[in-house]
């Protein structure tokens, strides 16, 4: 969980993501990715999960090593997800 908090912390200072909910436990967390990302990089919204509330935003695995594609991005933008 350590690792997770660290990258969650690192990410939201450094304007990689955005987020009002914040993981309290476990290692995902919903956000709104502020980074351009590749074209392929496949995104899980709520609509997977039958939550619309937050219109914009994707499940995130902290843990997993494509989680460097966002904090490497250089261009701020916000990702579309209808691509």
């Amino acid at each position: 969980m350590n690792m997770a908090s660290c990258r969650y912390t690192h990410m939201i200072s450094e304007a990689d993501i955005t987020s009002t909910l914040t993981p309290n436990c476990g290692y995902f967390v919903f956000a709104k990715i502020l980074r351009t990302l590749p074209p392929d990089y496949i995104c899980i919204d709520g609509t997977y999960f039958a939550q619309e509330s937050y219109p914009g935003y994707i499940k995130l695995n902290l843990l997993s090593p494509s989680i460097k594609l966002i904090s490497t991005a250089h261009t701020i933008n916000t990702i579309s997800l209808t691509s």
